[in-house]
């Protein structure tokens, strides 16, 4: 028997019930590892959620899934912070902003897969003999009978609602490829086998001779790959925790680009007189404000869209975002010195060179940020046009230090420059999960 609290959530999709799930429940209790199966409602996305959240409020380190997809959402409580893996057993698996229809219907349906269409009642229900023709074609004939017997329809919002932040872009994932499967053909499969694999690692698993149902016609292989995975979880356990959350890495940068703007503003004084013409003499502040807070909201921009792909703060990517938030940091230091100074020569060449090095450390980040993400989540286009874009803009801020010892005004619009060539944005459907980027530098 097994000492540790891990329990294994099993999730039933369309046309199907939680006691499907029977023999890999038997399986694993046998082995010291509680599992429960989790009743989808199938009426909608939320109803889905919502009764998947229920089910994991206990403390649930892995779970194990099947086609519906779950929004897992770490705000819905701290249950669902426990909840350290996903398995998909010959599954859909969603992108953000897709729909279970979208993934479904994106390759050519098998021959002998059924025509579906909902009824008067919006429920969608698998004909008796798509049973045997699809669902379950490697299952003995008495099991077709009952699967016919007490399937659960799926509800039109069930396929048709776009999903939020998929829980394979955060959580640790494994794919269960069912190559026989008449319903998901294996093309797609494959398909969502790439593309939700974790950056730490994976198992992925093919079997040869299974329908969509792996639980019932290939139930020894099910149950070694969820035991396999379950291993394979614990052995690499002690090293995620040791790991930083990502969205703390982000709630910290946040909060040092939020105090370093709000050191910035504080250098705009209010004039004396109560005069129009008593603001001139602010300009060289106003614009040297106005520089830096553009520059920070766009490196918190690209910086948020970044920190999307990272699903383990590893301790290099921490390191480097210290670095380049310390350099952050310097920009309202130099901002001061050159409004004070009313854009003197040493001060707008200081504030240049910040400038440079704010941009450098930003590119470091974002490679290895793109160095840990594979194509699937961000494709080459977006790559390249990122790669593309970096060197203009980092030429053009280390001309703007050079210039600014001679022609304070000439580094300060270089700058400017710069600036606009981070301002412009791209779309490139797609390639990030919001289907935009914002000039990754």
């Amino acid at each position: 028997m097994r000492s540790d609290d891990t329990t294994v959530v099993l999730v039933h999709g369309a046309w199907a019930v939680g006691s499907s799930w029977g023999s890999v429940i038997a399986s694993l209790k046998a082995q010291g590892i509680k599992a429960v199966a989790a009743p989808m409602p199938l009426t909608s996305l939320a109803d889905n959620v919502r009764q998947l959240v229920e089910q994991l409020r206990g403390s649930m380190p892995l779970s194990c899934w099947s086609v519906t997809p779950m929004r897992v959402q770490c705000d819905r409580g701290n249950a669902l912070r426990k909840n350290q893996g996903a398995v998909y057993v010959a599954a859909l698996a969603p992108g953000e902003g897709e729909t279970v229809a979208d993934v479904f219907y994106r390759g050519e349906p098998h021959p002998k897969a059924p025509k579906l269409g909902p009824d008067e009642n919006a429920l969608t229900w698998l004909p008796e003999d798509a049973f045997a023709d699809a669902f379950a074609q490697n299952a003995l004939p008495e099991t077709q009978g009952v699967l016919a017997a007490v399937q659960r329809p799926i509800a039109i919002p069930c396929i048709t609602t776009p999903v939020g932040v998929p829980s394979w872009r955060s959580l640790p994932s494994w794919y269960l490829l069912a190559e026989d499967d008449r319903m998901i053909v294996a093309e797609t499969q494959r398909f969502m086998a790439e593309r939700t694999k974790p950056a730490c690692g994976r198992i992925r698993s093919i079997i040869r001779q299974a329908s969509q149902r792996p639980p019932l016609s290939s139930t020894s292989s099910t149950k070694q790959y969820v035991t396999s995975v379950d291993s394979n979880r614990k052995g690499r356990l002690g090293m995620n925790e040791q790991r930083i959350a990502t969205d703390r890495l982000a709630a910290f940068s946040d909060a040092v680009m939020a105090v370093t703007i709000t050191i910035m503003v504080l250098e705009l004084k209010a004039p004396d007189d109560a005069n129009f013409p008593s603001l001139l003499p602010l300009w060289p502040t106003a614009i040297g404000y106005a520089a830096g807070y553009l520059f920070i909201a766009i490196i918190w921009i690209n910086h948020h869209h970044l920190l999307r792909f990272v699903r383990h703060a590893t301790p290099r990517l921490i390191w480097i975002n210290f670095a380049h938030l310390f350099v952050v940091s310097l920009l309202p230091f130099a901002t001061a010195w050159m409004t004070r100074s009313q854009s003197a020569a040493a001060p707008v060449t200081v504030y240049a060179a910040i400038f440079l090095l704010v941009d450098t450390a930003y590119l470091v980040f974002e490679r290895e940020i793109m160095a840990q993400t594979d194509s699937s989540m961000m494709p080459d286009r977006a790559r390249l046009l990122a790669r593309r874009r970096s060197p203009v803009a980092l030429a053009i801020f280390a001309v703007a230090p050079l210039t600014s010892p001679f022609i304070p005004l000439l580094g300060c619009g270089l700058i400017c420059c710069a600036l606009v060539l981070y301002v412009r944005r791209r779309h490139s459907a797609g390639s990030l999960p919001d289907g935009s980027i914002y000039n990754l530098a």
